[in-house]
């Protein structure tokens, strides 16, 4: 299956509800398996340092999500690259749902502390303000949380939660860039130029050359 999605090698996790990916130059190591999440170590040379990835499917009851919160405790990188993303089933503020009942505090509660301890921020996102619908009710329940230390290996990191499809969740796009894209130098026009002798003769020999509309602005390592 994997290499018909154009992937190198895919595992899952205990419970098969977590599906990893992975490409010809990655190196993956699994250093936790469990129902809630697969704690993986990649390593690659498109990056300077293993970085470590969290895949979250989070149970929907609160009793049995703090194993989730525990688990991610025990697995916290500290100052290392890490990435955590997911369906984490609860909302994180009163404002990240619409509809319904108000969601739980504990809840809310369970899950702030969690990231709190394991020095995560949330990643932010472009899109809708919601990843799950059903007919009266809109939640925030996938996201991605990173380390400080990502951001210093991945400066450049943009979610886009993607359009509704078959699912009731929507997809969540991660593209993290090693390198910030330099902004291109503005054109400023010196007077001085016209004064030239052969100013003219270049102007007139490099408007004859046809002009190339470029798709891609440039190419970076993702």
């Amino acid at each position: 299956m994997a290499r018909r999605l154009g992937f190198q090698d895919v595992l899952s996790n205990c419970v098969n509800q977590i599906w990893f990916f992975w490409g010809l130059d990655v190196r993956c190591q699994v250093l936790l398996d469990h129902e809630q999440l697969l704690h993986l170590q990649l390593e690659s040379n498109r990056w300077p340092k293993s970085i470590f990835v969290t895949a979250v499917y989070a149970r929907c009851d609160i009793v049995e999500r703090r194993d989730l919160w525990d688990a991610l405790r025990l697995v916290s990188v500290g100052a290392s690259p890490w990435i955590v993303g997911g369906d984490f089933n609860t909302v994180l503020s009163l404002e990240e749902r619409s509809g319904g009942a108000a969601p739980s505090s504990v809840a809310m509660s369970d899950f702030h502390d969690a990231i709190a301890d394991c020095a995560l921020v949330d990643a932010g996102y472009i899109g809708s303000p919601y990843t799950w619908y059903n007919s009266r009710l809109r939640q925030r329940l996938d996201r991605v949380l990173v380390s400080s230390c990502w951001m210093d290996v991945f400066p450049k990191l943009r979610v886009t939660y993607l359009e509704l499809s078959k699912s009731d969740h929507c997809g969540l796009l991660v593209v993290a860039e090693t390198t910030i894209e330099r902004k291109a130098s503005s054109f400023r026009f010196q007077h001085m130029w016209v004064k030239h002798p052969g100013f003219l003769d270049v102007v007139r020999r490099n408007w004859q050359y046809p002009t190339l509309g470029v798709v891609w602005s440039g190419f970076s390592r993702n």
